[in-house]
């Protein structure tokens, strides 16, 4: 496959997670501010816990979790630098870290 097929697939994976991910947090959110759902309680622990579980299971190198939880799904601009690449590059959409997975596959 081309770099750039590589790039596509992993920008369409990332997408569909981060897409995910907001709906989930914007239900658990809604359930938490009903009083349907104890921040404490089994289900939240249940649900994020199956999310992060999926997260472990795909994002070997922690590129995704970095980019939904630290980077805030790049509302941050955080900077991170691929292998081999020289230098820090802002990391602002889910193409752009599409290219640093790709950038850092062996």
């Amino acid at each position: 496959m081309t770099r750039i097929k590589r790039i596509d697939l992993w920008q369409s994976i990332v997408d569909g997670i981060v897409t995910d991910y907001r709906r989930l947090n914007n239900a658990c959110d809604s359930a938490l501010k009903a009083g349907a759902m104890d921040p404490s309680g089994p289900l939240y622990d249940a649900v994020w816990r199956s999310f992060s579980g999926m997260l472990d299971r795909l994002d070997v190198d922690g590129w995704i979790t970095w980019f939904i939880y630290e980077n805030e799904c790049g509302k941050k601009s955080m900077e991170a630098k691929g292998c081999g690449k020289r230098g820090l590059t802002p990391i602002k959409t889910t193409r752009h870290l599409a290219r640093l997975i790709v950038e850092s596959e062996p």
